[in-house]
């Protein structure tokens, strides 16, 4: 194992191509922490590369509460700086979907959904795309999700290996191809928040599915969408907004805070009601978010999943990156990595 000044590794949770991620508490507090190291194929030099653009992209995010936290960098070995990163022990999107406990419950959903759109808005006015927005991305405290009314810790924002600081982001294929909005795969310059926003609204329909909204790459192309019968008619029309293949008609995420769905679920006091002969609208509605907790428990097994070729996410989550190689960890229980049925393919 390897050792960090001021922490003990407990045990690695996750290896890629170009790093591994390593259980550790804090020598003077105790607390859990994610520990990365860059260790790509590329040697050293690649390494400090790689470490100097994560540590740029978070050190302008700063702190927010829904971007998962930089606590240090501190150097290995090798005086290489590796990354140490808020541990999240309410698992992530993935793993909330698998469970069941959000289908078909617009309320739920959005309580979570607003957490990771604030995030990205943060994001967005810091000047940075993400760029790689998907369920593997979003991790959730300790909270309440194993409580009666089946609320989620709060939702951060996590992985920047393919966030662009800036405006207009070079040609190269980024993000989760099934996640990605068309004109990522261009070939061309894009701009990064539009893409963003298609992005979120696939997280969005994901989450409360736990299908992708568009059958086939070409159905993608022409923005045409899988409709859902009991979707709410502002829920309609938001992912009509979202899912526009043109740019310049693109739905700004200003706009999507200010649609009427999400004025509709900011309001509501109660829990959401499936419209009748639609899916079961099983939870209470979230009330708030919930700043949760640090650490996880022995009965909650887990495992920081790196995926570094399209291949390895298709065969698992289909969440898998496109292009450039992959970077900050994602919390992924090891014993649900291939149930749920989102294929990237």
């Amino acid at each position: 194992m390897p050792s960090f000044a001021g922490y003990s590794v407990v045990e690695e949770i996750g290896e890629g191509g170009f790093a591994k991620v390593y259980l550790a508490t804090s020598d003077q507090t105790g607390d859990a922490v994610a520990i990365k190291q860059f260790l790509s194929e590329g040697g050293a030099e690649l390494d400090k590369i790689k470490a100097a653009n994560e540590v740029a992209v978070l050190h302008k995010l700063g702190e927010h509460e829904n971007v998962v936290r930089l606590l240090e960098v501190v150097p290995d070995e090798r005086g290489i700086d590796s990354l140490v990163l808020e541990f999240c022990g309410g698992g992530d999107l993935i793993r909330l979907i698998q469970q069941g406990r959000a289908a078909g419950d617009e309320r739920f959903n959005f309580g979570v959904w607003r957490d990771v759109v604030t995030g990205v808005a943060h994001m967005h006015a810091c000047g940075i795309a993400h760029l790689d927005l998907k369920p593997q991305n979003v991790l959730l405290q300790e909270g309440s999700a194993d409580d009666d009314d089946g609320r989620p810790g709060r939702a951060v924002v996590c992985d920047f290996s393919h966030s662009c600081i800036g405006i207009q982001v070079p040609p190269e294929q980024v993000g989760a191809g099934k996640y990605m909005a068309p004109e990522v795969s261009s070939g061309a310059p894009y701009a990064g928040a539009p893409a963003d926003v298609w992005s979120l609204g696939v997280v969005l329909y994901t989450m409360l599915t736990a299908k992708l909204p568009f059958e086939a790459d070409g159905h993608k192309a022409l923005g045409q969408w899988q409709r859902v019968d009991w979707f709410s008619t502002p829920l309609n029309a938001l992912f009509d907004t979202v899912f526009v293949v043109d740019v310049a008609q693109r739905a700004t995420l200003s706009a999507v805070q200010q649609s009427a769905w999400w004025h509709a679920m900011s309001g509501a006091s109660s829990p959401a009601t499936a419209p009748s002969g639609g899916a079961p609208s099983p939870l209470r509605s979230r009330a708030g978010q919930s700043a949760g907790g640090e650490g996880g428990s022995e009965s909650d097994k887990f495992s920081y999943q790196e995926y570094d070729t399209p291949s390895d996410a298709e065969e698992d989550l289909g969440g898998g990156s496109e292009g450039s190689e992959r970077g900050v960890p994602r919390f992924v229980p090891s014993s649900e990595l291939s149930s749920l049925q989102v294929d990237d393919r």
